[in-house]
Formats: C-alpha cells, structure tokens, sequence
C-alpha cells in the first residue's frame, strides 16, 4: 500500500512535518512506515537549511521527487497549503478573532493519490502554529512576493528572546498536540485512462471534509475550542 500524509497547517517552521511519525504512538498504529518527507524547493537554495533538509532526508516537493519517492518508499509527507500559508498564518495570532486558516488550492497531491491509489492521511499538528510569529506582518505585500518568488516576503519569525526559539506554553496550555486521521482510501485510476477534473475536485471535496471533520473533533483536547477552521482556495 502506498500513503501520502498530508500535514496541516504550515506553521513558521513546520518541524512537526519531520517528527510526527518518529513518535510511539505513530509505530504503534503505523508500523515500520517511515515517510518521505518532501518540502519546499526554496529550502535547497539556502546554505545551512539545505544541509539540515538534506540530513532529515528530505526531498523537494516538486512532481518528479512526490512519484518518484512513492514509487521507491510508498509512502511520503508534504503540506498541501505550502508557503501560501505563511501568508495567513498571522491570523491565528489575532485576540479579537483567531482562527487556523488553510490554502486548499493546491490539487497535485490530489492528482497523484488517484495516478497511484496512494491513501490519503490527514494529519493536523495543534499548537505549532504558536511557537512562532512574523515579527513584519504585512499580508498583502507577502502574499504578492509569494506569487512572484515562491515565497513571502518579509519573513523574519520570533518567538523567546525576540529570536527564533519557540515560547514557551503557559499554565494548563497543551503544547503540541499531533492528530492522525484515518487513511482515505483512493481507488487507482487505470494506466491510459484520463484522470478527469471533476475526478480531482470531487476527491479534493471529500479529503477536506474529513480534515474539517478532524479538527472539531479535536480541537477540544488541543485547547482550540475557539479557534475556528477556515478552509480558503485563493490562486
């Protein structure tokens, strides 16, 4: 069986897309499965990100590296928002209205799961989102450098310090807290036949249903009971 597991959201620095399944509980359900984790292209462009992204065995997520690492290990992990989210991420910090938004507009994945008969695992990691902030929140102009560079601009994250050290939770505050769905099963396309796009956009619909579904189930225990999931498919 092949599995692609789908983390959400894209903190500051989603170090939970690298650790999630080296956990008890993700062996006791998983086994031996150990994915790949795919990132970021830009990653590679940067001394010291590319060595450490090199060393936790990590592959750029473009769509030669995602089939070919599920051809090779069956099973992958990857954050379908992508960088879009860093550009809404300020608005879970709000303290009128926070609220966990996720980019939907990314159907590669999608596309991939119905090529291969891949599984589709969601997986929500709570809290991280909070150990960091975008000291320059400017979401239009981020948005903008986004599009035109393949991330946002300006991006300076701190937490402690006024540096990039995670804060610390406070009183009864759960910390990070990992959520693995069920698998979604996707039946294999046959070879030659044309994955349609209503194929994609009806398998897409579910997938994040079962994500929507996912979180207000847990979100009591993580401590978001008054943070709503906003799901937005914005080109």
């Amino acid at each position: 069986e092949k599995f692609i597991f789908a983390y959400h959201p894209h903190a500051l620095y989603p170090l939970g897309l690298v650790t999630f399944h080296l956990l008890p509980q993700f062996r006791a359900h998983f086994g031996d499965l150990r994915p790949i984790t795919l990132i970021a292209s830009v990653i590679f462009k940067v001394p010291l990100m590319r060595e450490l992204a090199c060393l936790a065995g990590c592959r750029e997520v473009s769509a030669l590296s995602f089939r070919k690492a599920l051809a090779e290990h069956s099973t992958v992990a990857l954050v379908p928002g992508g960088q879009a989210e860093l550009c809404v991420a300020p608005r879970a910090h709000s303290e009128t209205n926070p609220e966990i938004v996720l980019s939907t507009r990314h159907k590669g994945f999608i596309k991939i799961a119905l090529e291969t008969g891949a599984n589709l695992v969601p997986v929500i990691c709570f809290g991280e989102i909070y150990q960091l902030k975008n000291a320059i929140c400017l979401p239009r102009l981020q948005a903008w450098t986004y599009k035109q560079f393949g991330f946002p601009i300006p991006f300076l994250p701190v937490g402690r310090y006024g540096m990039p050290i995670p804060l610390r939770t406070e009183g009864d505050e759960p910390g990070i807290t990992f959520v693995v769905g069920k698998a979604m099963k996707v039946g294999k396309v046959p070879a030659g036949e044309r994955i349609s796009r209503d194929m994609v956009e009806e398998t897409h619909r579910i997938y994040y249903e079962r994500v929507q579904q996912l979180y207000e189930k847990y979100k009591g225990v993580a401590g978001y009971q008054d943070k709503p999931l906003v799901l937005e498919h914005k080109s």
